[in-house]
């Protein structure tokens, strides 16, 4: 007689355990790198086995970018809105995010802003600039390309989105939805009603001082909304008549309801919004001392809004820049803003208001053990967080002058150098790895809302703020107080390539530098020529990489020990190092990296094939180098999409690739009169 083993109900559940522990050490864990379950934001969250049955990718999304009462700023968009054309220095998302900089009181709010894109292009974008990113993913339907205003596309995309928002409702979340046309020029809660008093607050393209909805023109770029029982039934309603409604968009629609008794019926508090203070082109708000967002609506066209919201926030900058200078002039406005600061203290910017939390500046807060906290200064953990595997690190040092536009700029210096990364060929992961190195306050700021790795260099009695030009006093103290940073990296046991911000990535550079270490330095330099030498070089400190070892760490200490050379810059006293035998003394092993990889604006690789990097050397003013390397991202765009219309034309189009000529550097170094 065969017998079968049988398992007791005992053994049988310890069975199941086991196989479940090792399934969550082997797959689930956190730390698996096959499958990290990542916010967008890139801060891990882990949840229980309920949580994680029970929530989905949305409810996730909303939790991470919700304030404490359950509120968050939507916005949507394409990859029209994120993406410039080949001739446009700037997109409508960027200058969107730019208001949230430039705004009173704005910066923060960026923490509860969720992104929803409906294309992979949109999505892309949002996670490279490190935002709270929904991809709202619709079957059978392209929403990537421009939808011209009331085109049969435009008013799909709009029902779309009112669908989507429904959803939001649903899951019990109130928000401000923003369309990316709408700048913020000023804290909108401060103008809203923040008591429950209303269900709806609404933009409109014209105010006429009515409660009554059958007097206004509501426009749904811009609403405030709370989540309850009457305003999903709105939403029901509204979204049920999108099939009946005669290729109306979605606007229309919700108009012709509130018109039509949809606000008694349900028993709605509707609020129409000033134009005073939530401003558009329909209707310009003539208080500048009061106004609060400014939306491009009545503008069928985006390169039309891109052009005209710049100049918004170019008047915008303006008229803080005139309040700065004459402050005199401002005083009366000066008395009101802080007696209305101490109210908004006590009454919004309370750390137990649900509105505006307290969170770390970068929104990701951190908990250390009280031992990591002794054993790790700030420098240790922003170098573990910026990290490669390898202990590699990129590193940029910046200062206010090269992450603020002056009133008249289109962009910054920090600005291009990060769209290097975006537009260049396998770059965009690498910003992952990038340290940023700021070296005052408003440099870190600017780091922190970019939402960067961020690590603030201070010098106690040196104002490193300012532009320090060429070979000025303060330029050359700043730079040997880089290299005094970058000798404590070293230190620390980390490799890092040094990249000045007005080096511009169009390649993946780690593709071109030897990585098995047989060098300890490779180094860019002004003119090639193709002699291993040091006293052939003209080394230039701008892109380096560098490993960390004996060697090079005692190069760094002799070359910062000079640092009072006669008011030489850092350069060039390691140029007089390099010379003077330190690599036979020291066994260093010394790359010095092509010209037609690593360019220069001394010298133009000719090669947009091998071009990794472009460096705007030889070039003395901030506003000289950001002009000209406009270009060059302008030129490296043009060149991209050539080649992708015309594959089988490649190679004539490589060919015939030549570089704008770099006129504003050129000029830089004429007597400024």
């Amino acid at each position: 007689m065969e017998h079968t083993k049988k398992f007791s109900p005992g053994t049988s559940a310890i069975v199941f355990l086991l196989f479940a522990g090792f399934l969550y050490i082997c797959v689930w864990s956190p730390s698996n790198p096959l499958l990290p379950f990542d916010q967008p934001n890139g801060s891990p969250k882990n949840f229980t086995a309920v949580e994680f049955a029970v929530k989905d990718e949305l409810d996730l999304a909303l939790e991470e970018a919700s304030m404490r009462n359950k509120t968050v700023i939507i916005a949507v968009v394409n990859g029209a809105y994120v993406e410039q054309s080949v001739n446009a220095e700037t997109t409508m998302l960027d200058l969107f995010l730019e208001s949230f900089w430039l705004g009173e009181d704005t910066r923060p709010l960026l923490k509860h802003l969720l992104l929803v894109a409906v294309d992979q292009t949109a999505y892309d974008r949002c996670m490279f600039k490190r935002l709270h990113c929904y991809r709202l993913v619709t079957e059978g339907v392209d929403f990537g390309e421009e939808k011209v205003f009331m085109s049969r596309d435009f008013i799909k995309m709009m029902w779309r989105r009112t669908f989507f928002l429904m959803e939001v409702l649903r899951r019990g979340y109130s928000f401000i939805f923003t369309d990316t046309d709408v700048v913020w020029l000023r804290n909108p809660f401060t103008k809203l009603s923040l008591n429950e008093t209303y269900d709806l607050q609404i933009s409109v393209d014209k105010y006429f001082g009515s409660r009554r909805p059958e007097h206004n023109f509501i426009n749904t770029g811009f609403y405030y909304i709370r989540s309850n029982n009457k305003t999903i039934s709105l939403f029901d309603k509204w979204y049920s008549l999108k099939d009946n409604s005669t290729r109306k968009k979605e606007q229309d629609v919700l108009l012709d309801l509130l018109r039509h008794g949809v606000v008694t019926e349900l028993d709605l508090r509707v609020r129409f919004l000033e134009t005073r203070h939530f401003s558009g082109f329909c209707e310009d708000s003539k208080d500048v001392g009061a106004v609060t967002t400014v939306h491009a609506n009545c503008c069928r066209h985006i390169n039309a809004k891109v052009r005209d919201l710049k100049a918004v926030l170019r008047d915008w900058k303006r008229f803080k820049a005139a309040l700065t200078k004459y402050p005199k002039a401002a005083r009366t406005s000066a008395i009101v803003f802080l007696l209305l600061a101490g109210l908004l203290y006590l009454c919004v910017w309370s750390p137990s208001n649900p509105l505006l939390p307290f969170h770390e500046p970068n929104g990701s807060p951190k908990n250390y053990t009280g031992v990591e906290f002794l054993v790790k200064d700030k420098l240790d953990l922003a170098l573990e967080e910026a990290s490669m595997p390898n202990k590699t690190v990129i590193i940029a040092v910046v200062n206010r002058a090269y992450v603020e536009q002056s009133v008249n700029a289109e962009t910054t210096m920090l600005d291009l150098f990060l769209e290097s990364f975006w537009v260049g060929e396998d770059t965009r992961a690498l910003l992952e790895h990038l340290l940023l190195v700021t070296v005052d306050q408003t440099a870190y700021d600017r780091c922190m809302f970019k939402r960067l790795h961020c690590y603030r260099l201070v010098t106690e009695g040196v104002d490193f703020g300012e532009e320090k030009v060429y070979m000025s006093r303060d330029f050359v103290k700043m730079m040997w107080r880089r290299t005094l940073f970058l000798l404590d990296v070293l230190r620390r046991g980390y490799s890092f390539i040094f990249t000045d911000t007005d080096v511009m990535w169009l390649r993946n550079p780690f593709a071109k530098l030897s990585l098995n270490g047989t060098e300890d330095i490779q180094i860019s330099v002004d003119k090639f020529y193709g002699d291993p030498r040091p006293e052939h070089n003209l080394i230039n400190t701008g892109f380096y990489h560098i490993r960390s070892n004996n060697r090079t760490i005692s190069l760094f200490e002799k070359w910062y020990s000079l640092n009072n050379s006669t008011w030489k810059k850092e350069q060039d006293v390691l140029i007089d190092l390099l010379r003077q035998g330190i690599v036979t003394q020291l066994h260093l092993r010394v790359r010095f990296l092509e010209t037609r990889h690593f360019s220069g604006f001394c010298e133009d690789s000719r090669d947009v094939s091998s071009v990794t990097t472009v460096h705007a050397n030889c070039c003395r003013h901030i506003n000289a180098k950001v002009r000209d390397l406009t270009a060059v991202l302008r030129d490296w765009k043009r060149f991209k999409a050539a080649v992708t219309k015309y594959p089988n034309a490649a190679r004539n189009i490589t060919m015939s690739f030549g570089w704008s000529p770099h006129g504003g550097c050129w000029n830089s170094w004429k007597p400024q009169h």
